[in-house]
């Protein structure tokens, strides 16, 4: 059994880095969306990356598309999300980036850092 959902804040210049890892699951990602949006807005910042490659496990396609349906408000926010993930889990990924893009969301998937960074600083689309 692995372990619970961990995430991690950490402000930087302009942007917050969240660290996730543990065990996913859509019961341990319910809140989290709130929570991280909350911390962002009450410090006004609107750049986020994303790291998601200490997560072990991914749920399946159904079970993400009804997570996004059910903890994402139909309202983007505003914010620019940057999503490490590794490239074993590109398929689930990709979906999410795919549902997140069609929802509205400034969000975009890499399997490098310094490629997300360099996409969070700039005002590429």
């Amino acid at each position: 059994m692995g372990m619970a959902l961990e995430i991690r804040l950490r402000e930087e210049r302009g942007w917050v880095r969240v660290t996730l890892s543990g065990k996913l699951s859509a019961e341990a990602g319910k809140g989290q969306y709130q929570r991280i949006a909350g911390l962002t807005q009450a410090k006004g910042i609107n750049r986020v990356l994303l790291d998601t490659r200490a997560v072990t496990g991914r749920e399946s396609i159904p079970e993400i598309f009804d997570f996004m349906l059910r903890t994402y408000p139909a309202e983007p926010g505003g914010r620019r999300t940057a999503c490490l993930d590794l490239p074993e889990h590109h398929v689930s990924a990709r979906f999410f980036e795919h549902l997140m893009q069609n929802n509205g969301r400034d969000f975009r998937l890499f399997f490098d850092e310094q490629e997300a960074l360099a996409w969070l600083n700039s005002g590429q689309p």
